[in-house]
């Protein structure tokens, strides 16, 4: 089959596989758990949208104290919203964009002149990729962002000159997104640019419009907001690399692939420059995770090169070239298996669903909720109600502070203390599951606030089944 590859079959394996590989956890998450999306941050997504569709595009964020930052993935969505409704736009989005951008791949790797079997094992591996299959299986900005970054990169990259206008204003969109999607914008123009001097002059052109609005975007907000809470990840391994619970993670067999097809691609070419900003990136990469999604695309390209010198090599034994390829093979697609089974379980589920409906039915509008952050804009998209601190902590006012009172409530052992920081966040409602319980605050059972609940004249439970408490604060 490797043989008869031609560019037709190349995108149409590419595209029958990306097809299939993406529509595996809507599937699961459709008929087991009641086609609810993976993970807190779609739930984020789809009540903003829902907003602006709405109300209009807000100044702040309607139920936290938080400035709300623009993100055109909201006016997408908000615009599916009002024709496809809710759960199919949810759905159709991750997954358009998804194929879109493998199409877009391959055209980008067609116009770089990349071999052919090299841009077929590039796409296949990138498909079955767990960032790849996390980004496009699930509602999340970084979808949009991604598409349009390939979308902006391969319309410059293209000899035709009119396509120059439609690429400087894609790239002009992208510092709407995040500022990963500009440090990686800026990265890849320089490293094309100065390897392609003819387009020297546009680059330049369009990194102007990028660190323009860049500057001004990011100014007003320092203005405005002042300097932005930035969380460090500290479990560096675990979170790049899948096998070890890592979600935005690559695979062991993928890291391994691109190490040997970087220092391949490195005896043919020594380009200092492109080496000296992967070298940056990767580094950065470990504190800033969402830096792995750009990252997996060039991993896919190097790992590319890595299969086919090692499908090329001549060895002694014909049987050692097999096992060897078979086991590389393996590798991968037990990495694929292993973390869509783990992710395809990712919370929430329907009891956590009908614990926080039910809140939304026994709690006034403004009453405020507490649990740990993460847990944040699940209950405010869910139970539609106001919480203290959610998972986008960059601009919560005293965000520090609120972080510290907040272990202050969950480890403390004194009754005052502990009521004296609810009564000031006029917190009148505790949610907490068994992850809180068992392994995300808490090990024991008599622990911190958990010893505190048996206080009946400040606390009340009024919810309790299949491991999900609320606790009503009377004070």
């Amino acid at each position: 089959m490797i043989k008869r590859l031609t560019e037709n079959k190349v995108l149409l394996y590419s595209l029958i596989l990306a097809t299939i590989i993406l529509l595996i956890i809507p599937f699961i998450r459709f008929f087991y758990y009641d086609n609810l999306q993976i993970g807190e941050q779609p739930y984020y997504h789809i009540r903003i949208s829902q907003y602006i569709l709405e109300k209009g595009i807000p100044e702040k964020d309607p139920l936290i104290d938080s400035p709300y930052l623009f993100d055109p993935f909201h006016l997408v969505l908000a615009g599916l919203f009002s024709f496809l409704g809710i759960s199919f736009s949810s759905f159709l989005l991750p997954f358009f964009l998804g194929i879109l951008s493998v199409i877009l791949f391959y055209y980008i790797l067609k116009e770089l002149k990349i071999p052919i079997l090299i841009k077929f094992f590039a796409i296949l591996i990138l498909i079955i990729s767990p960032i790849f299959i996390f980004i496009f299986s699930n509602l999340n900005s970084y979808s949009l962002s991604v598409f349009i970054l390939l979308l902006a990169f391969f319309l410059f990259i293209n000899k035709k000159r009119f396509l120059f206008i439609p690429s400087l204003v894609l790239f002009a969109i992208i510092p709407f997104f995040n500022f990963i999607s500009v440090i990686l914008s800026i990265a890849l123009l320089l490293v094309y640019s100065f390897n392609n001097i003819k387009k020297m002059k546009q680059c330049r052109n369009i990194l102007g419009i990028i660190i323009l609005i860049s500057s001004i975007r990011y100014i007003v907000y320092l203005i405005k907001y002042g300097i932005p809470y930035i969380s460090w990840n500290l479990d560096i391994l675990i979170h790049y690399l899948s096998e070890l619970g890592g979600l935005l993670s690559f695979g062991i067999f993928n890291i391994i692939l691109a190490a040997i097809g970087f220092y391949i691609i490195w005896n043919n070419k020594k380009q200092i420059l492109g080496y000296t900003f992967l070298f940056a990136v990767v580094l950065f990469s470990f504190y800033f995770n969402s830096l792995n999604i750009y990252l997996n695309f060039i991993f896919a390209i190097a790992a590319g090169y890595s299969l086919v010198s090692i499908v090329k090599m001549r060895y002694s034994l014909s049987i050692i070239k097999k096992l060897t390829i078979i086991l590389l093979l393996c590798g991968l697609i037990f990495s694929t298996v292993s973390y869509t089974a783990r992710v395809s379980n990712f919370p929430p589920d329907k009891s956590f669903v009908d614990s926080l409906e039910w809140l939304r039915g026994h709690s006034k509008s403004e009453e405020v909720m507490f649990s740990y952050h993460t847990k944040g804009n699940l209950i405010q998209s869910i139970a539609n109600r106001p919480v203290l601190l959610d998972s986008n902590l960059m601009y919560i006012e005293d965000v520090k502070t609120k972080l510290d009172d907040s272990n202050i409530i969950f480890y403390s052992r004194t009754l005052k203390k502990t009521t004296a920081l609810l009564d000031k966040y006029n917190i009148s409602y505790i949610w907490i599951d068994s992850e809180m319980k068992k392994r995300l605050i808490w090990t024991e059972e008599d622990e911190g606030l958990l010893f505190l609940f048996s206080n009946k004249e400040e606390f009340k439970k009024v919810y309790d089944r299949e491991g999900i408490e609320i606790w009503q604060v009377k004070g």
